[in-house]
């Protein structure tokens, strides 16, 4: 966190935070966006009074989570934010036109701006984003903001081995500095278990504090560096009904499972009926297959719901019924063309959900298509709905 605040109020120029699907990346760029609001910080002063280390109050400028969205949706966002009302008309694209007037605010601007781009990776072309918009507001031969990027990484090696995904090449790019959030020395295995053991004292948990301190540290060291399968772990173990201490056969079982088998585990445990299950699990899946930053809540979900189940038809009443369950929490809500919209809270659980792993439990139930034919199926379904401009 000391990094990210130092990158945020120091120099221009880029930051790029890596590091593999669920290993705490958008989740310490989360704090330092969240924790330099006014509004959070005046709401929260008691809790970071004696929280360390806090970014000072407006040490980020703006932040944008890039899961789903094109580069020129992106570099609308950071215009508007900055008062561009259009892109310039004499550009040759969009993207030309917002970045050239997000540049021309800049160079009138007294401050130095900090802005944070999350979930790079998860842009509809994150290519695109980093060639035709980032690399041009901030150029590693003349930096003109402080830029700090959340990226995904392949993770697990050494910041100076010769690997080509997206961070390495992104910070390549922009001559920006890489953290690698779970390896070398930004790794601490005491924060996945102090994580770990805030799930299992929730209230409810059938743990004691005596119980939790060594069951923490067998889910830590099972998660492999992974803050979403520890946190699948811990809550499985939080919500069970007795407390299976470190060392107890039945623990060991818990930890072996992966996220679809954790994920599995407790649809069975929401859910005693089957019905009740398969109905979740294809509304969930179908929120998953949908692109961009999710499935509408009216209307699409349910067509998509309905596609990969041909045998039963889905509507909005199906779609409120999920958000009213505790199962809803797999899920955030975010807004795209003015319509609410679902996705899963992490790629890889997005990930999980997707590719054809039957979730519900019953071993009766005819076979879940794969993620070809799911496709395939939505295509046919959505096809008709599409509207077309003149030629």
């Amino acid at each position: 966190m000391r990094e990210l605040i130092d990158a945020a109020t120091g120099m221009p120029g880029t930051l790029v935070v890596g590091g593999r699907a669920g290993s705490g990346k958008s989740s310490v760029l989360a704090r330092l966006v969240t924790c330099s609001d006014p509004g959070f910080r005046a709401d929260h002063a008691d809790a970071l009074a004696v929280a360390t280390p806090v970014p000072p109050e407006g040490a980020v400028d703006i932040a944008v989570l890039a899961t789903g969205k094109t580069a020129e949706q992106i570099a609308q966002q950071i215009g508007r934010a900055l008062g561009v009302t259009a892109p310039r008309p004499e550009a040759t694209t969009a993207v030309e036109g917002w970045c050239d007037g997000i540049l021309d605010v800049l160079v009138r601007r007294d401050k130095q701006l900090t802005l944070v781009v999350d979930a790079l990776d998860e842009a509809s072309d994150p290519v695109a984003v980093l060639r035709t918009l980032l690399e041009r507001l901030n150029p590693r031969e003349h930096p003109r903001l402080r830029l700090l990027l959340g990226v995904r990484s392949s993770g697990g090696g050494r910041i100076d081995e010769p690997v080509r995904d997206l961070a390495s090449v992104t910070a390549g790019l922009l001559g920006a500095r890489l953290i690698l959030v779970d390896a070398g020395q930004w790794w601490d295995p005491r924060d996945l278990r102090a994580y770990v053991a805030r799930v299992l004292a929730q209230p409810g948990s059938p743990y004691d504090s005596a119980q939790i301190p060594a069951v923490a540290e067998a889910v830590e060291g099972n998660a492999g560096r992974s803050y979403l399968v520890a946190g699948l772990t811990a809550r499985a173990l939080a919500e069970s009904r007795v407390a299976l201490p470190a060392g107890d056969p039945q623990l060991r079982d818990v930890l072996a499972q992966g996220s679809a088998q954790l994920v599995a585990a407790d649809l069975r445990a929401s859910l005693p009926d089957a019905d009740d299950r398969r109905r979740a699990s294809t509304l969930l899946r179908a929120c998953a297959l949908a692109e961009g930053r999710g499935a509408p809540v009216r209307g699409i979900w349910p067509l998509l719901a309905s596609a990969i189940a041909p045998d039963t038809s889905y509507g909005d009443s199906d779609v409120t019924w999920l958000l009213g369950h505790r199962l809803s929490g797999y899920l955030v809500r975010d807004v795209e063309d003015g319509l609410s919209v679902y996705r899963p809270f992490h790629d890889e659980l997005r990930r999980v959900l997707a590719d054809g792993t039957n979730l519900d439990g019953d071993d009766s139930a005819s076979a879940v298509i794969d993620f070809a034919e799911a496709q395939r199926r939505i295509t046919q379904t959505l096809l008709p709905l599409a509207t077309w401009g003149p030629e």
